[in-house]
């Protein structure tokens, strides 16, 4: 597998897949508004072709991972595009990786669980605003528990 650096002949390819992910090239994360073509990230290739992404910010010498992606579950992508990140922030200095999560993706806490990151804060009842801001977000989400709150997960680099 080969990791690279997003770029912009690769945002198309993005944006398609956050549509397909997330119904939009909006993401909203903590009451922001981030569009796909703002956001820093990789891209993860096997035989030259797409397979995963990770997409994020820095503030504050912290990154915000924004979206994770994997097109073949269960193949290590998500782990290798969150080891680069981290490694690329390790470099840079950056102090911790973020990422803020809501309270029916039960997989995607386990996944950054188990890569070292802790729960650090609960947005109570944070979806209804972001969905003032993007009205797609479902009211039910995965084995349909109601998506209401935030959960924000740190790893400390």
């Amino acid at each position: 597998m080969n990791i690279k650096k997003i770029t912009k002949e690769d945002k198309q390819f993005v944006t398609a897949v956050l549509r397909n992910f997330w119904g939009s090239d909006t993401i909203i994360v903590r009451n922001n508004s981030y569009k796909v073509e703002t956001l820093l990230g990789f891209l993860a290739e096997e035989n030259k072709r797409p397979v995963g992404l990770i997409t994020y910010t820095i503030k504050n010498k912290k990154i915000l991972i924004i979206s994770l992606n994997s097109l073949i579950p269960g193949k290590g992508i998500g782990t290798a595009l969150l080891e680069k990140v981290q490694e690329e922030g390790k470099m840079a200095g950056y102090l911790k990786i973020i990422v803020v999560t809501t309270n029916d993706n039960i997989k995607a806490q386990e996944f950054y669980k188990k890569r070292g990151f802790i729960p650090t804060a609960m947005y109570k009842n944070s979806i209804k605003k972001a969905r003032l801001i993007k009205p797609e977000i479902p009211e039910i989400g995965e084995n349909g528990i109601p998506i209401t709150d935030e959960i924000e997960l740190t790893l400390s680099l």
